[in-house]
């Protein structure tokens, strides 16, 4: 990207392989990532999450990285590739009617899911050994990823919900995750940034996995970037985007692609 004086008014971080380091099973916002988040308000610029993560998750994540020395929380927690929480005087309340319409749309697709999957269900248990998670509004997979398992799965998941309209596949590492199109990370940024009367010029998005793709493709936003070790897919997307691949990795990867577009170009 040129450089030019920067337009961002809004970061969006996905967490896992982006944002976060772990202290055991707990993850927490990467010391070097917080210390550029806390200096985002210097150019009144505002950050969000937007992770397959749940909400109550996210919310742990961000008292633990607030115990640690985050100062300037995100403004909002986008979750399970569906759902806004704004924050709110401390809190974070859920943004509606966006989450109710979002629910019932969820629901009646998974219904459809899960009764064309249903045939195929044992079989995958006995060949994948997947940890299913599989309920009211959601359909989830997380198959091993050793010898092309989680391609193999995803793809005969997709041919068993291929008669679904507007459906699609979403990946992170092995989860694997059925949608439909109307949500994804990318829409439900759009929705956002409009809830704040932000802009697609305005929005700088980073993340590192398939799942984040349809909000680093320049659809969703025009700033876009994502850590030196993301997926190829992702890799190329960026690219073909326009924006910028770190020179490292992880969380260390994603503070360059802040420092770069935010505050070089400021």
């Amino acid at each position: 990207m040129h450089a030019v004086k920067t337009p961002i008014r809004l970061v969006c971080l996905d967490f896992d392989g982006t944002a976060v380091d772990y202290d055991g099973e707990h993850a927490f916002i990467h010391p070097l990532m917080a210390d550029l988040l806390n200096r985002l308000p210097e150019r009144k610029i505002r950050w969000c999450v937007n992770s397959g993560r749940s909400v109550d998750d996210q919310r742990r994540i961000i008292r633990l990285s607030q115990a640690r020395g985050l100062e300037h929380p995100p403004c909002a927690l986008l979750c399970s590739e569906a759902f806004i929480f704004r924050e709110d005087r401390g809190e974070y309340v859920s943004s509606e009617p966006w989450n109710s319409h979002a629910w019932i749309l969820l629901r009646r697709f998974h219904e459809r899911v899960q009764r064309a999957i249903a045939p195929r269900l044992e079989d995958w248990k006995e060949r994948y050994t997947p940890d299913v998670r599989i309920g009211e509004g959601f359909t989830v997979f997380c198959v091993s990823t050793e010898d092309g398992g989680a391609d193999r799965f995803s793809a005969e998941l997709a041919a068993a919900v291929s008669g679904i309209p507007h459906m699609e596949i979403t990946r992170n590492g092995g989860w694997v995750v059925v949608l439909p199109d109307q949500l994804g990370k990318g829409n439900v940024l759009k929705h956002f940034y409009r809830e704040i009367r932000g802009s697609r010029e305005s929005t700088l998005a980073i993340g590192d996995h398939l799942n984040d793709v349809s909000m680093l493709n320049g659809k969703a936003a025009k700033w876009v970037g994502c850590p030196g070790d993301a997926e190829p897919a992702v890799l190329e997307t960026v690219r073909g985007a326009g924006g910028h691949v770190a020179s490292v990795a992880g969380p260390e990867g994603t503070a360059e692609v802040i420092r770069r577009l935010v505050f070089e170009n400021a």
